[in-house]
């Protein structure tokens, strides 16, 4: 393989960012030789580390449909037929086209005419006549669908008229690690990471952890790690709720870290109260990498990855009653949690490791481009 063209929509490090590196790096240890151009749509911390790991990035004006366009979106789609011409020129001769995310409308359209090497990698979980009309576009493109979990996959109901395929993703989490060690004499500290939305649960936990009695809440420490995509306006509404609820002094709201490290291991617990099904659920394999039970929503692809029970604990979506039951749990038996923990881990070294993920996406590029 002589020519991999990789497109993705996003220019920070949170989930699907730093799944589209895991990828890159994939394919270029697979391929050495091969000229790895990455397109970007903006400048910003996923192109500063692409960059100062050798690789080619250019900022092009990709067609990416965002929520938060709302009317602009209607002007944009006159410049839809150019940026499909631009895509397709810059893609055509590529062995691998490698299309990170759904939402990249100009590719997605033209995926078609750029052959059979084409791989589109799903995260999103849509529903209703979205899913409906994205369905319709994969099935038309001819490229293979690469689900991140078997979530996702339902929501295209691609059927047998689509080429797809599953496959987890991964994640280099230490080479070792401890189960924490928590005995109910010092604070059970939680930790929650990602970005402030209405989708993620920060103010689901801000509610559940009012909930619990003043004797629980004195042995909790919380910290909501992330921050906003575009103004502060969603973080200060968190903030006041934080305020409002007076739990200031057990719940911090740190900003967005690029290296997580120094948070997973201060934590005992890690959070993933998501409001909305989670297509995947990246956080829940970096705190399992860690030996740290995981408490989640049972839906979306979080009931891929936590075992209730064993390896964390799942409670009714958007249930804040159910969510401080659960923290409740580990209180009550503090033993669980390295036990948890532990579990996790080994569940983790099993299925996903970004060694796991990296064979199964280099095998599907080799079928996908017949380089076999």
């Amino acid at each position: 393989m002589k020519v991999i063209h990789a497109v993705h929509q996003g220019f920070e490090l949170y989930g699907s960012d730093r799944v589209f590196i895991r990828s890159l790096r994939a394919l270029r240890v697979a391929w050495p030789e091969a000229d790895i151009k990455v397109i970007l749509p903006a400048r910003g911390p996923l192109s500063d580390l692409l960059q100062g790991e050798g690789f080619e990035v250019e900022v092009h004006d990709l067609w990416v449909l965002r929520r938060s366009l709302g009317l602009a979106l209607i002007a944009r789609l006159f410049l839809l037929p150019a940026a499909m011409l631009r895509a397709w020129r810059a893609a055509r001769d590529a062995d691998l086209v490698y299309i990170s995310t759904t939402v990249i409308l100009d590719y997605l359209l033209v995926a078609r005419a750029l052959g059979p090497g084409v791989i589109v990698h799903a995260h999103e979980l849509p529903t209703g006549w979205i899913a409906r009309v994205f369905s319709g576009l994969l099935r038309w493109s001819g490229a293979m669908v690469m689900f991140i979990s078997h979530a996702t996959a339902a929501a295209y109901s691609l059927g047998r008229s689509g080429r797809s395929v599953v496959i987890h993703n991964g994640h280099d989490g230490p080479a070792a690690v401890d189960a924490p060690f928590y005995d109910g004499n010092g604070p059970l500290n939680l930790l929650m990471l990602g970005r402030i939305n209405d989708w993620k649960g920060q103010d689901l936990l801000v509610e559940a952890a009012s909930l619990l009695h003043d004797a629980e809440r004195r042995r909790l420490r919380i910290k909501i790690v992330g921050d906003t995509f575009g103004g502060p306006e969603r973080r200060d509404a968190l903030q006041a709720f934080l305020e409002a609820k007076g739990l200031t002094e057990m719940i911090s709201i740190d900003g967005f870290e690029p290296d997580p490290r120094p948070f997973y291991a201060w934590s005992h617990v890690v959070m993933a109260p998501s409001r909305k099904p989670e297509p995947f659920g990246l956080i829940a394999i970096e705190g399992m990498s860690w030996a740290r039970p995981v408490i989640a929503a049972d839906h979306g692809g979080l009931t891929e990855i936590v075992r209730d029970g064993r390896t964390g604990g799942l409670f009714t979506p958007n249930d804040a009653v159910d969510l401080a039951a659960k923290i409740r749990e580990y209180l009550e038996f503090p033993g669980q949690v390295a036990a948890h923990g532990a579990e996790g881990r080994r569940v983790y070294e099993q299925e996903f490791t970004a060694q796991v993920y990296d064979a199964r996406f280099v095998n599907l590029v080799r079928t996908v481009t017949h380089d076999l």
